[in-house]
């Protein structure tokens, strides 16, 4: 109470001054219809407006509610379109056992922390082994790949990144078919390479460039990127610069894959490099 006494009798000859200028406005008002009309114009106007910032400012801070909804209602297509294929696959071939009835599931996570300037680059999401997660699973974001789950612990994982000079991807020219090798050079945060690819391949800028498959982390036909130019000519094989679909100074909500079948073709695989090996 003492404070307000002292700010009002500090601030008297303002407060005085506006309630002054306050009468006088009001009074001028009242003398002229024309000019009260346009002031009531005015203040509804400037009412209007605040009130569109508000609304405004509400949207925004609901934003973030409404991408965790968007985010889990995305996985649960996913997984929904995932159980619908393989029912058309078992009811067409009649063949794959009941076990089998989804192949692919999918998790959602959020990233919580991230580098782009290494060489050796890692992100840590907010799941873990207590959600489901696994090393050596696929992640994605913004619907192409971003890495690949290194480790895990309860309640986090540790993703190598696709900017990483260590990783590997094993990916493909989605129009002809071609596939070679994609690694990062340590170049930019936005592209990488596709080595191995015969140079008597029509290569096109804007071609889609996706996985093969080929290898038993990824899946088929995840996209990764378009292709940006030809790096390098001439000889038996071009390189190809290409522009990554994911945009890893951005990265926030991520995609994990976890394939059923992944053991079973990691155990006939192993059988036959022991054969091999004899």
């Amino acid at each position: 109470m003492t404070a307000l006494l002292r700010f009002l009798k500090r601030f008297q000859h303002l407060a005085f001054f506006i309630l002054l200028e306050s009468v006088a406005i009001a009074v001028y008002l009242q003398s002229d219809y024309l000019l009260k009309a346009r002031a009531g114009f005015w203040l509804k106007e400037a009412e209007a407006f605040v009130e569109e910032q508000l609304t405004a400012l509400s949207s925004y801070v609901g934003l973030r509610d409404q991408n965790e909804r968007l985010v889990a209602e995305n996985l649960a297509l996913r997984n929904e379109l995932e159980h619908r294929r393989i029912i058309v696959d078992v009811l067409h071939e009649a063949t794959l056992d009941s076990l089998y009835a989804t192949q692919y599931k999918y998790y959602g996570g959020t990233v919580v922390s991230n580098s782009v300037v290494n060489q050796h680059n890692y992100f840590a999401i907010n799941v873990g082994s207590k959600q489901g997660i696994m090393p050596s699973m696929p992640v994605l974001a913004d619907g192409s790949v971003a890495g690949m789950v290194l480790t895990t612990s309860r309640h986090y994982s540790i993703v190598i990144s696709l900017l990483n000079t260590d990783m590997r991807l094993s990916a493909k020219l989605k129009r002809t078919g071609y596939f070679g090798s994609l690694r990062w050079d340590g170049i930019g945060y936005q592209t990488a390479l596709l080595s191995d690819i015969p140079h008597h391949v029509d290569v096109r800028k804007g071609d889609t460039v996706v996985t093969t498959g080929y290898s038993n982390i990824f899946p088929a036909d995840l996209f990764v990127g378009i292709v940006d130019n030809v790096e390098v000519k001439g000889g038996d094989f071009n390189i190809v610069r290409v522009k990554l679909g994911c945009d890893f100074k951005r990265l926030h909500y991520v995609t994990l894959i976890a394939d059923s079948l992944r053991e079973e073709r990691d155990s006939i695989e192993q059988q036959i490099l022991r054969s091999t090996d004899e």
